[in-house]
């Protein structure tokens, strides 16, 4: 597979994805100049957008109109955003190019003709570097100041007994683990087994329930799907039995604090998620035009952002723990239903021509959305979308004849 990438597109690749992840949530970066840097990054993708518009005639209705949702509707929210919260306008396109806008990195990787191995390896090797740095911070204390997260007392974030690993770019080792069980269970390379094991430990780390559930869902539809296709059907069947020996032996020590701590939430009425649920569920039903298009982004430093704050550090509420109901609050009703139209067109619609490791990833983000919401990464979405467009004009012949002339041009070639 390395073989058949080009090594500069796929650095550029890596390099790119620990940028726009705050390289990796390291504390010795300056955010603010970060930030700044992010809404020039935006101008230039909407300059790739613009001189890369007549690739936009080669992308499958369903998705495109999901796409461009996604991109444009955040732009109507800020009108709610500046009648009801009063934040100006000015702010709110600062807001939507440092975040929305750079769903717009689709137009950079059609313009480059980047190849879908090359996408995959880079995202491989942001989880390697992602995975080793979360594995020395549990092992090696001194280290946890370059990169864990602190409490507002400068105490260290922790969660049963060990330290919550909580850098930014988690996604991307959801991917790479799907990609190596994949891999794993189509040609049974110790590596890969190697790579499953590395990715979740790195998982466990951060601590997340709702991923470890994602996580279950997904590998038991993909070892389901294996066992069907596979003709040695005796070593996954042997694997999988290893593993759940494995995780039983030790399952009090593994997952005895996470349940605990779930009990204890669940028996507390006060329990922050779903007051936060209950909280932004009548937020949304109060305003008809919030209902549609949401209350907008809160812009750094805004009153609007003010609020937000107060209403975790008083209340424990957090538009981040409740998933798609803060982003449905956010942005309104028909950005969600967006979200959930590209899940269907992938994972449903097109499933015959889109590329594997895409579909299973698509299930296990949708599996955890009410909790944690997959589109906050938006470059790793626009490579999602742009590996799901080149696999149907691959491999759909129907789409294939319509574009004749683009894969004569070679935009298209999936090797």
């Amino acid at each position: 597979m390395v073989n058949n990438v080009n090594i500069k597109s796929t650095l550029l690749l890596f390099l790119f994805f620990i940028y726009e992840n705050s390289f990796y949530g390291c504390n010795l970066i300056n955010s603010t100049l970060q930030g700044h840097s992010r809404y020039v990054i935006s101008l230039i993708l909407l300059l790739y957008c613009v001189i890369s518009v007549k690739y936009i005639q080669y992308i499958p209705k369903g998705i495109k109109q999901c796409f461009w949702a996604i991109v444009l509707i955040p732009i109507i929210s800020m009108v709610n955003c500046f009648y009801i919260q009063n934040q100006p306008f000015e702010l709110s396109i600062l807001t939507w190019l440092g975040h929305n806008a750079h769903f717009l990195f689709l137009f950079v990787l059609f313009f480059y003709k980047i190849k879908i191995n090359e996408i995959v390896v880079a995202i491989r090797m942001f989880a390697i570097i992602y995975s080793i740095l979360s594995i020395v911070q549990v092992i090696n204390p001194s280290f946890q100041i370059l990169f864990a997260t602190f409490n507002e007392d400068g105490s260290l974030f922790m969660r049963n007994g060990i330290v919550r690993i909580v850098m930014p770019g988690s996604s991307f080792v959801l991917f790479a683990y799907i990609e190596s069980l994949y891999r794993f269970f189509e040609n049974r390379k110790k590596i890969y087994l190697f790579l499953i094991v590395f990715f979740l430990v790195s998982i466990y780390l951060r601590q997340t329930r709702q991923l470890f559930l994602a996580i279950f869902i997904v590998s038991t539809i993909m070892t389901i799907h294996s066992f069907k296709e596979t003709r040695n059907k005796t070593y996954i069947f042997t694997f999988v039995i290893i593993l759940i020996i494995a995780v039983l032996m030790n399952f009090d020590s593994l997952f005895g604090a996470f349940i605990s701590q779930t009990k204890d939430e669940f028996n507390d009425s006060d329990y922050n998620r779903w007051v936060a649920y209950d909280y932004f569920f009548n937020e949304i039903f109060s305003n008809i035009f919030v209902f549609f298009f949401g209350m907008g982004k809160a812009a750094l430093n805004s009153s609007f952002a003010k609020k937000i704050e107060e209403l975790w550090v008083y209340d424990g509420i957090s538009r981040n723990d409740v998933g798609i109901v803060g982003e449905w609050y956010t942005f309104g009703l028909f950005y969600v239903l967006s979200y959930l139209r590209l899940c269907y067109s992938i994972v449903i619609k097109h499933r015959r021509y889109i590329y594997p490791l895409v579909r299973y990833f698509v299930i296990c983000s949708f599996c955890h959305c009410m909790f944690i919401f997959p589109l906050d990464d938006t470059v790793l979405w626009s490579c999602i979308i742009y590996i799901s467009i080149k696999s149907i004009n691959t491999n759909d012949s129907s789409f294939n004849r319509h574009n004749k002339s683009l894969y004569q041009s070679g935009v298209l070639g999936i090797k």
